[in-house]
């Protein structure tokens, strides 16, 4: 989906970034699955989580990136 964003030469932070970036999209993904039923207590939490972190895919993905930091 963003494969092409920084070009057909990206640097190699930009292509860490992506590779974040695509991640915190992961996530949010997998946290979108909610049943249909708008008595399903777990199902209108997952939304609320899913509002809160799609507000910050950036945070999210700095914050993956931090994870991958060797130290």
């Amino acid at each position: 989906m963003l494969e092409n964003y920084f070009g057909q030469r990206p640097t190699q932070a930009e292509q860490q970034r992506l590779l974040a970036v695509q991640a915190a999209l992961e996530l949010v993904q997998a946290t979108s699955v909610v049943s249909g039923d708008p008595d399903n207590t777990t199902a209108h939490i997952t939304a609320l989580d899913l509002a809160a972190v799609s507000r910050d895919i950036a945070g999210l993905a700095d914050a993956i990136q931090a994870a991958l930091v060797v130290r």
